[in-house]
């Protein structure tokens, strides 16, 4: 009798800490990298309601220059999880909703860095996931009657040049905060970058003649 009434205890226990939670899974994002006016690749993560007292819609929202999908082909800000699924429990029904993916993506307007998160929300209950990104420019700028372009543009080994005529350069590779985190001299129009951290970059190019700036992402 008293095993039966621990065991039934610990049953209670089990449920009432379950009551009414969410679960965002992983809990954590690693950083999103983009260009301004275009689209990072996606991630994903699932979103549970779990042991509610009543039925209904959980939504699941997002802000900062970030979008939402469940299906990788309509984004937008908010994504409805329906609660639907009733479990029978000693307390009564309880409902919950099966894990759904959810897709994210990192749509910058501006350059630099930029935060923001995704709540959940159902009946007062809610769970965060907090999202950053990092937004370049676009592959060129024109300076000194010069188009020059980087690419691939983000990469995460190998800098290409192109756009250079076949005078000397020397560079300078500038994190976002306007420090110097390496420089020499361009050897045919290709930077190995594999030692730099994740982040967005601007690349300086200089000679006696002229001064030319691009930006690139590593990822």
């Amino acid at each position: 009798m008293k095993k039966n009434l621990l065991l039934f205890i610990t049953i209670l226990s089990s449920l009432q800490f379950l009551a009414q939670t969410i679960a965002l899974n992983p809990s954590t994002l690693e950083s999103f990298t983009a260009n301004v006016n275009s689209y990072s690749d996606s991630k994903s993560f699932t979103a549970q309601a779990l042991l509610f007292s009543s039925a209904g819609n959980m939504q699941v929202e997002v802000f900062g220059s970030f979008q939402l999908s469940t299906d990788e082909e309509t984004w937008s800000n908010v994504v409805t999880v329906p609660v639907n699924i009733g479990v029978p429990t000693p307390f009564g029904m309880k409902y919950g909703s099966i894990p759904v993916t959810i897709f994210v993506r990192f749509a910058p307007t501006t350059d630099g860095s930029s935060n923001g998160g995704i709540t959940a929300l159902y009946m007062g209950t809610n769970r965060g996931l907090n999202l950053s990104g990092v937004a370049g420019l676009n592959n060129s700028t024109i300076i000194n009657n010069l188009n020059i372009k980087s690419f691939p543009n983000p990469t995460n080994h190998q800098l290409t040049i192109e756009g250079l005529n076949n005078e000397f350069y020397t560079f300078q590779i500038l994190n976002n905060l306007g420090a110097v985190v390496k420089e020499g001299n361009l050897e045919n129009k290709v930077l190995n970058v594999s030692e730099l951290n994740i982040g967005l970059y601007h690349l300086v190019l200089k000679n006696e003649n002229s001064k030319l700036t691009t930006s690139f992402i590593k990822n």
